[in-house]
């Protein structure tokens, strides 16, 4: 969502998991147990680790585990745990804002003695043909608003602001070698084009 204000503006101990004791193998759960082990045993997974833990949601019962307690690395698993708890915090409605402001109004000539302030609010789409903040032409579309709003001309200068976002740029664990692909760019509160650029 692009927004446009011409307002006068000044800067300014986890507890321990509780461990669950497997339940006594019913027929049922016995079946389901060696239809897994027979599945994970299969020589196309002889490199592969497993992490499983089947638990009834009825009771909360451990019906089958598979070395569920170690360690892995999570790799792209984890987005589906930051954008389920985005979606529980934020709600279904939340909105990206990229907002350009202005530090004075402009006269009666359209002259606006003034900065501009792009201020961006982390949209990961601005600048794409995905993005449904008017999409590659946002920029333009900025402009012409601004101009809609009366500005002919700007006597300042025009400030990025991407101060929303507190914290280092990179993720802890990230591979030297992938901070050099187009997958990997770094944190920022306003990136255009997926911060990536074809040269």
């Amino acid at each position: 969502m692009l927004s446009l204000a011409l307002l006068a503006v000044r800067a300014q101990a986890q507890p321990a998991p509780a461990t669950r004791a497997p339940v006594a193998a019913s027929g049922a759960t016995a079946t389901l147990a060696a239809r897994i082990d027979a599945f994970i045993a299969q020589p196309r997974f002889a490199s592969a680790r497993w992490g499983i833990d089947v638990i009834n949601l009825a009771d909360g019962k451990t019906l089958y585990d598979h070395d569920a307690n170690k360690l892995f690395v999570p790799a792209s698993n984890a987005k589906l745990y930051t954008t389920a708890l985005a979606l529980h915090l934020l709600g279904p409605e939340a909105r990206f804002s990229t907002t350009l402001y202005a530090t004075d109004r402009p006269d009666g000539h359209g002259l606006l003695r003034g900065d501009l302030i792009l201020r961006g609010g982390g949209d990961p789409a601005l600048g794409t043909d995905t993005g449904a903040a008017d999409g590659l032409d946002w920029a333009d579309a900025l402009a012409a608003r601004l101009a809609a709003a009366g500005v002919v001309r700007v006597k300042g200068d025009l400030i990025a602001d991407d101060t929303m976002f507190r914290g280092p740029p990179f993720g802890t664990g990230w591979g030297a070698e992938d901070l050099f692909a187009d997958y990997a760019p770094a944190v920022d509160a306003l990136t255009t084009g997926e911060g990536t650029i074809n040269v």
